[in-house]
């Protein structure tokens, strides 16, 4: 396979051991590779390899994002969906098909995907999705005076998911309308509209849950 560093343009169809790329880049259809690093605009259709590594960079896909890790920080735009072994990012990650991993580690935005299917998510700051399915669901606010400083107040906005299956739940500042899992923590002003739990449900005094049912049904299976 070849190994590839570019300062700008296309990377063309090929087997790639690695490659690095600095500059605005585009890659062709049936590009593959070992290891994509990335410091700026990347462009691609569909994206195919093991380590996609970004170091303040920005990746719009139009079609499916499949690689083994996905890391680094800056901003990504899949149209289609993310299949990954892990994902772990800063900043944000704009996803309008669905997410598949095993474990996903966020500290920025996550915003609207349809699905997140995971064994465990753990986000600090601000997600918008339909539904979650996972077994530990962990989500944490992202607190800085940076944040308006720079114009990303969104970043510290109630997040919200439609629908969270899982086993271990432990969130802040979350509104979703269907929850279900065996033991659950609700913390700073989540409103969740119903729930069920098997094993434990725990609010704090500013969050709210309209319907409660404590269901005695096996615990989530899996995804």
């Amino acid at each position: 396979m070849m190994n590839l560093k570019s300062a700008g343009g296309i990377v063309y169809a090929g087997a790639y051991n690695s490659l690095v790329l600095h500059g605005p880049h585009r890659l062709e259809s049936h590009v593959s590779f070992g290891k994509l690093s990335t410091d700026s605009l990347l462009r691609t259709k569909d994206c195919h390899g093991e380590v996609l590594a970004c170091s303040s960079g920005r990746v719009i896909c139009t079609g499916n994002l499949h690689v083994r890790h996905l890391s680094g920080y800056g901003s990504i735009m899949v149209h289609g969906d993310i299949e990954c072994e892990s994902l772990d990012f800063t900043g944000d990650i704009a996803v309008k098909g669905n997410i598949r991993t095993h474990s996903l580690k966020v500290s920025g935005m996550v915003s609207k995907p349809r699905c997140i299917d995971a064994t465990s998510i753990d986000i600090t700051g601000h997600i918008v999705a339909c539904s979650v399915h996972t077994e530990q669901l962990t989500l944490s606010t992202l607190q800085s005076t940076l944040l308006h400083r720079h114009g990303m107040p969104h970043y510290a906005k109630r997040s919200v998911i439609d629908t969270v299956v899982a086993a271990q739940v432990n969130v802040h500042q979350l509104r979703c309308r269907s929850m279900d899992a065996d033991s659950i923590t609700l913390a700073d002003e989540c409103l969740i509209e119903y729930v069920r739990y098997r094993d434990r449900l725990t609010s704090d005094i500013s969050s709210a849950v309209i319907m409660r049912n404590h269901g005695t049904s096996p615990p989530h299976q899996g995804r």
